[in-house]
């Protein structure tokens, strides 16, 4: 919740980087810092009851330095007490005042009189510390930070020379035990190490948790995404609960899912309805095929005895079989639309000598069925389209094939009118066939629908050539639809587009 409300769930990646990389480099160099300082102030504080805080500081993380200060008001009393009074170097009891005072920060006093030690209370297995010594001097002020000497131990001496009444000289020794100081100053290191531990292991920590959230529990979620689609589920989506660079990737998964579910389902569909096509194609070559095998073998049977039996058993046969060659070119012309491979020869046409054409040629079919077509065209006589007139004719030849065969009236008719659409010609194809329910209209461009299977089986058939026609429509970069009422009639509509240069 923290790092949510700090930085957000829709600041993007990079910029969360940035801003988390100077806080990662620098609290911990910070926090080592001032836990450090506050390590050896506290140190130091308890063991010599001294303020090491301001710049000073640093002066006294050197044991000399810091000796030197804690034994530096000493140092002044001493050093103005033997200007003033000398004497008091051969008083006891000021003596000893002044080594209870230093005993408090590890230092002692030893006083010399010409070569003769007249004051020392510290430690006896120090005495060989005499002969360490430097001599007697006149001048008190040239020795300001003392000498240190490593044997028989580590001391830091500060000197201070005086000269009695009498003329007799001597010196005064504070003698500090650095060994003494230095074990507060290994507690501190001590303390500064535990503290480099602990800040970077809580750095550790949350530079940690930092990229579970950010990094590892996103991917987590991509990952079981990826399980659930491994698996076959592809309903479930992953949850999108921020808004940078991670919720972008879980967006364009979900969309990725959406995709493979869409094409799984449109696979699945194809397969099925092919599956549903062999079975129909199956069935509509057997129907030509059982009759056509059924008059050969009256033929071979000698069951057509007489010259008009047998004229009327060939010429069933030769109908069939002009059936079955129909529906064998309607399947393969359906397989090339449908791979996309039957070549378009586009070119400029004019619309009323094309339909014209194609009208001639359909009329005396019409006839010998009882068909009677009309053709009126609503648009100037010089208007052009571009098209490829063979895949045009064969729209038109499957629309009006379409209606002679779902035809049940007694005289059929067919209407052909041509209106002027905007930038677009519209194509209107009429029939009073026996039309079709409101319900299958969206359907009928559909390949292998069929409103009535059962009627649609009697009058043969593969039912693909208003799907033909549809896709040759839209490769025309127009389209196509239906109208139609029961018992009625039904008009088939479609629209081309018109020639630029018009």
């Amino acid at each position: 919740m923290f790092w949510r409300s700090l930085l957000g769930d829709d600041m993007k990646l990079a910029k969360k980087m940035r801003l988390f990389f100077y806080p990662a480099v620098l609290l911990p160099f910070l926090l080592i810092l001032l836990l450090s300082v506050l390590i050896f102030h506290g140190y130091l504080s308890m063991a010599y009851d001294v303020d090491v805080t301001g710049n000073e500081f640093f002066e006294f993380l050197n044991p000399l330095s810091l000796q030197n200060e804690l034994v530096q008001e000493s140092y002044e009393s001493m050093v103005e007490m033997a200007e003033r009074m000398p004497d008091q170097f051969s008083d006891r009891t000021y003596l000893k005042q002044m080594d209870q005072k230093l005993d408090s920060i590890d230092s002692w006093l030893l006083v010399k009189l010409g070569d003769q030690v007249i004051y020392w209370e510290g430690n006896k297995e120090y005495s060989e510390i005499e002969e360490f010594l430097p001599s007697y001097h006149e001048n008190n002020r040239n020795i300001h930070t003392g000498i240190y000497v490593s044997e028989p131990e580590d001391f830091l001496i500060r000197q201070v020379n005086f000269k009695m009444n009498d003329g007799s000289t001597g010196s005064a020794y504070i003698l500090s035990d650095l060994d003494a100081a230095m074990k507060y100053y290994r507690n501190m290191i001590f303390g500064v190490v535990f503290i480099v531990i602990v800040v970077l292991m809580f750095t550790n920590l949350v530079i940690s948790r930092f990229i579970k959230r950010e990094f590892i529990e996103p991917l987590q979620i991509l990952d079981d995404g990826i399980e659930q689609i491994k698996c076959g589920n592809l309903e479930k989506n992953v949850p999108i609960v921020r808004e940078d660079e991670i919720g972008e990737v879980a967006r364009s998964f979900n969309e990725m899912r959406d995709k493979v579910k869409l094409s799984i389902d449109e696979r699945l569909r194809y397969e099925e309805e092919n599956r549903i096509l062999i079975s129909n194609i199956s069935h509509d070559l057997k129907t030509p095929i059982t009759a056509i095998k059924g008059y050969v073998e009256g033929i071979m049977d000698g069951v057509a005895t007489t010259p008009e039996m047998m004229d009327r058993y060939i010429k069933t046969i030769y109908t069939k079989a002009e059936a079955l060659d129909a529906m064998i070119n309607e399947l393969s012309i359906y397989s090339k639309i449908d791979s996309d491979t039957i070549p378009y020869n586009f070119t400029k046409l004019n619309l009323d000598s094309f339909f014209r054409d194609c009208i001639d040629e359909l009329t005396m079919d019409l006839e010998r069925q009882n068909m009677e077509i009309a053709y009126f065209n609503y648009c100037p006589k010089e208007l052009n389209v571009v098209a490829d007139p063979e895949q045009l004719k064969r729209v038109i030849t499957n629309i009006i094939m379409n209606a002679v065969k779902y035809n049940d009236k007694a005289k059929g008719r067919i209407n052909i009118r041509i209106r002027d659409d905007e930038q677009k010609v519209r194509v209107e194809i009429e029939d009073n066939g026996m039309g079709i329910e409101e319900k299958d209209l969206p359907n009928i461009f559909d390949r292998l629908f069929r409103a009535d299977a059962s009627r649609n089986s009697r009058l043969g058939g593969t039912g693909l050539g208003l799907a033909i026609a549809k896709k040759i429509v839209e490769e025309h970069g127009g389209e196509i639809w239906a109208k139609s009422r029961k018992n009625t009639g039904t008009i088939i509509i479609f629209t081309l587009e018109v020639d630029e240069e018009e």
